[in-house]
């Protein structure tokens, strides 16, 4: 019997497990180790696969200093969490996501309305809106990438868009 190594998500664990299992005499104990890294190995690449997908979703829309502002931020707080690990996230296709909105506020000042959405960010109207009938609370909402820079957010089977940029 053989104790099968511990793989480490990280290249230099990877090498340390399969020393380890190369050390091993017997054929079918070696086998095993080498099956072991191979099930962790593929573990940890599905596991980075979804760190990095929640990641894009999360930093969907912000501008790089904001970006950077969230990295530290979260560093700061909670160095467990620096990895990009959240709550509730939707995305269709590359370049967008969905949620739904939870409150929707006018500025005074500037007439342009802010979109507080479930999962946690908050878009600002940047223009005067295309839409036939506005966005309301407890809508679905697609917000993507335009053409030309820029995001759009789009009501569920509303015809239209309201151009937006990311606050928060």
């Amino acid at each position: 019997m053989y104790a099968a190594p511990l793989f480490a998500q990280s290249p230099s664990g990877l090498v340390e497990s399969l020393e380890a299992c190369a050390a091993v005499k017997e054929d079918a104990a070696r086998l095993a180790c080498y099956d072991a890294v191979a099930v962790g190995a593929q573990a940890a690449s599905e596991a980075e696969v979804e760190r990095k997908r929640v990641q894009t979703v999360e930093d969907f829309g912000l501008s790089e200093s904001q970006r950077l502002a969230k990295e530290s931020k979260r560093s700061a707080q909670n160095p467990a969490l620096a990895d990009g690990q959240s709550g509730e996230l939707q995305t269709g296709e590359p370049g967008q996501i969905s949620s739904t909105v939870l409150e929707i506020y006018t500025d005074r000042r500037s007439t342009k309305r802010l979109f507080i959405l479930k999962n946690g960010q908050i878009w600002q109207e940047t223009t005067i809106s295309r839409m036939k009938r506005n966005p309301k609370e407890s809508q679905e909402v697609t917000i993507s990438e335009a053409r030309f820079g820029g995001y759009r957010l789009r009501v569920e089977g509303k015809k239209g868009f309201v151009a937006v940029k990311r606050i928060k």
